[in-house]
């Protein structure tokens, strides 16, 4: 579970300062949902998903928000 953690919370930690900043944003938000659907992937496998999300699919949404 550490190894799953440290993996999202880089990515966790920019998209939530940017949405802190500027939570009414509508970019940021479905970033944001894909970041909570790929926590439940990493640590509820078993429940059910919305959308497909990877962690290199959630890399480039964050890279394209915030560079």
């Amino acid at each position: 579970d550490d190894e799953k953690r440290e993996r999202i919370a880089p990515l966790w930690k920019i998209w939530h300062q940017g949405w802190k900043e500027n939570p009414n944003n509508r970019s940021l938000w479905f970033c944001g949902w894909a970041l909570m659907e790929w926590r439940v992937a990493e640590f509820a496998p078993s429940q059910p998903r919305k959308g497909k999300v990877s962690q290199k699919r959630i890399e480039q949404m964050v890279e394209s928000l915030f560079s």
